[in-house]
């Protein structure tokens, strides 16, 4: 065993077996640092990652609350102004309905109107009728008075002729008269000679 020992070529092979020891153990020891240190480099990328994803959730979070707000202010003011347009909208149906019922009444009284102005028609149309049927009458009185007319004009020709004749024969009378006048005078001049006078 000793010998073994005090053999040089044995010291140097364990020699070199103790430095490729040392060697492989430093060797490892930088693959180790390396692997830890890319598990360090490979944990402080996930950490950025995760810081980032946080990040990104935190900006989402912003941008989603934002977004309500911004949406939850629209929407108020677009309910707002619906209501608003409801407000008007009723005032204009109100308006409306107060147009409606003035047409409506507008409607009523011109529909009295033409059921009056129909009747005025029917009367007039009656009057109408009835005064045709009343010149057809005076037509036929014109005519029966025409011949009236010609009839008393001939009676008053024929007056006319009698009262000529009338006055033809007064004048007969008249000179009749006279003569007998003239003729009595002096007979009743003698008979008041003959009769006495109390």
């Amino acid at each position: 065993m000793p010998e073994n020992i005090t053999n040089s070529e044995v010291i140097e092979k364990l020699v070199q077996a103790i430095a490729d020891g040392f060697s492989n153990l430093h060797t490892d020891n930088d693959q180790l640092e390396k692997i830890l240190q890319k598990q360090i480099d490979l944990h402080d990328q996930q950490i950025k990652v995760q810081e980032l994803k946080n990040r990104k959730w935190s900006y989402a979070t912003v941008i989603i609350i934002v977004s309500m707000v911004v949406i939850g202010y629209s929407f108020r003011k677009t309910i707002n102004a619906f209501e608003e347009d409801m407000d008007v909208m009723k005032v204009k149906m109100t308006e409306m309905s107060g147009f409606m019922q003035s047409m409506s009444t507008n409607m009523a009284d011109m529909k009295t109107s033409m059921a009056t102005m129909q009747v005025s028609m029917n009367n007039m149309d009656h009057n109408m009728k009835q005064m045709s049927v009343d010149m057809q009458k005076m037509r036929i009185d014109m005519t029966t008075m025409s011949v009236d007319m010609r009839q008393m004009s001939n009676d008053m020709k024929l007056m006319r002729t009698h009262v000529g004749s009338m006055d033809y024969g007064m004048s007969l009378m008249t000179r009749d008269m006279g003569q007998m006048n003239t003729a009595i005078s002096p007979l009743m001049g003698n008979m008041q000679r003959f009769i006495p006078i109390w």
